[in-house]
């Protein structure tokens, strides 16, 4: 998932660590 609005990277932000990792697997 590609987070390009600001409004859903702050809403992301708490998500975006293991969202991360889930990546990187």
């Amino acid at each position: 998932r590609a987070i390009s609005m600001p409004s859903t990277f702050q809403a992301s932000r708490k998500s975006y660590k293991p969202l991360k990792n889930e990546l990187l697997k």
